[in-house]
Formats: structure tokens, C-alpha cells, sequence
């Protein structure tokens, strides 16, 4: 593909060489001389551009700000949930040692019952030996449970 330019040439000035002769100043101009109108008329638009340019800057540097801030809100609403998150997991861990505690105490409660129970039919079968047997057991049991605590 070819492109052809138009090249004005212009003698600028002429002086003389060593051997008599003269040298010539050229000016090669690829484009030709814009008038003033078509001048005024670029000046104007590289002022409009500007002016949207500028306009363009300010709008991104306003949604910048916004970003800004709406990543802090983020981080803000981050590390309250990570707070949340961190007491749940507390409150999780307590609740747990209560519920071991719960049924320990419920275990050591149905032993209790059971040696109750135990000594009540042998005292209904007349069985006093094992009775009193089953109540120094029943004894040594609630003293180990005191200990333990």
C-alpha cells in the first residue's frame, strides 16, 4: 500500500560556496500550513478535550474516594464478623465444658439411683446383709464423687 504525500519545498535562503557557486536552504514541509480558522478550530478542540479529560480525572478520582471508603466499610464488617465469630467459638467451647459437666453429674446421679434402688430391694427382701453391703458401696461411691470435685 502506498501513500502519497504531497512535500512542498520552499527556498528559505541562498549563500555562497568555495567554488563560486551558491548553497540553497530548503524547507520540506510534508503537510501544508494550516489556516488560522482550521488552527483555531484545533485549539478548540484539544481545549474541549482537556476540559473532558479533566472532568473524566475528577469523576474517577470521586469513585476512587467512594472505593475507599466502601473497602473500609469491608474491612470494618470483617473484623466484626471475625469478633463474632471468635465469641461464638468461645461460647461454643463453654457450653461444651457445661454440657460434660451436665452429664457427668447426671452419670454420677444414675449410679446413685441405681445402688438406691438396689438397697431398697434388699431391704424389701429382707436382705440386710446385702443392704448394708450396697449402703457402704453407695458410702465409698459419694465420698470418691467429693474427692474428684
Amino acid at each position: 500500500m502506498k501513500f502519497l504525500l504531497r512535500i512542498r519545498i520552499r527556498t528559505l535562503s541562498t549563500w555562497p560556496n568555495r567554488d563560486g557557486g551558491e548553497h540553497t536552504m530548503l524547507s520540506y514541509k510534508l503537510f501544508p500550513r494550516r489556516s488560522s480558522n482550521a488552527t483555531q478550530r484545533r485549539n478548540q478542540k484539544e481545549k474541549i478535550s482537556k476540559g473532558k479529560l479533566k472532568a473524566r480525572i475528577k469523576r474517577l478520582r470521586a469513585e476512587m474516594v467512594e472505593i475507599g471508603e466502601e473497602q473500609k466499610r469491608i474491612r470494618e464488617g470483617k473484623r466484626q464478623v471475625r469478633n463474632k465469630y471468635q465469641e461464638l467459638k468461645a461460647e461454643q467451647e463453654q457450653l461444651k465444658m457445661e454440657t460434660n459437666l451436665i452429664s457427668q453429674h447426671s452419670l454420677s446421679i444414675q449410679q446413685r439411683l441405681i445402688l438406691l434402688f438396689k438397697i431398697f430391694k434388699a431391704k424389701v427382701d429382707n436382705d440386710f446383709a446385702k443392704a448394708a453391703q450396697l449402703s457402704q458401696s453407695l458410702c465409698d461411691l459419694i465420698a470418691n464423687q467429693n474427692v474428684a470435685k
